[in-house]
């Protein structure tokens, strides 16, 4: 009973900081006004399907940028990362994607393990690495790795909502022992193991 009683007691606790955090608090008031909404404005704007449609030509088209790392230099500024139209986009990506790596070291900032990769033309990326499969799920609160996905979405997302600081990001594998050994800076080589080697 007192392993119950204690269960209660958190789930009780929990419950009182998830209603008591205003932020949560608005979050439900404009989910109880989504039905109003939905009957409102049943069908997407016209332009939402061509709006979509640019933003995913951007994405695809190839041999846009003679040079994607100028391009995405170029577009960098104050209020925005990527403009709302971005001709080479796709360009960017694919380099991201499949540039040489010439330099690796281990990323210090944040709480999970990141590589800082540079491309030619010192251009530089941080690399998340994959902890899971996409279709893991994870039970526990606050518990476990972001999801080395999330920052792609989040980049499409905020293209989507119109936000243009959301960074670049793009899928990659990356062979270990070809691609990152070899260029390693020696505090990051010394941190890796590979059966067999000494």
């Amino acid at each position: 009973m007192a392993c119950r009683r204690n269960t209660d007691y958190h789930i009780q606790t929990y419950e009182f900081h998830i209603l008591n955090r205003p932020g949560l608090r608005r979050l439900s008031s404009l989910y109880a006004q989504r039905p109003a909404v939905l009957s409102n404005y049943s069908s997407p704007a016209p332009s939402l399907a061509e709006f979509v449609e640019k933003l995913k030509t951007d994405v695809a088209a190839r041999g846009v940028a003679e040079d994607p790392w100028a391009l995405a230099r170029k577009w960098a500024g104050p209020n925005s990362l990527v403009p709302e139209s971005a001709p080479g986009l796709g360009d960017v990506l694919a380099a991201l994607s499949s540039a040489p790596i010439v330099a690796a070291d281990a990323f210090d900032e944040g709480h999970q393990l990141k590589l800082l990769l540079e491309f030619e033309r010192n251009q530089k990326a941080i690399f998340k690495v994959m902890r899971y499969n996409r279709s893991a799920v994870i039970t526990v609160m606050n518990s476990g790795y972001d999801r080395h996905n999330g920052e792609i979405a989040a980049f499409h997302t905020a293209r989507l909502l119109g936000l243009q600081m959301a960074p670049v990001a793009v899928g990659r594998r990356i062979h270990l022992a070809k691609e990152v050994l070899p260029v390693a800076s020696k505090r990051l080589a010394k941190t890796f193991y590979i059966d067999g080697m000494i």
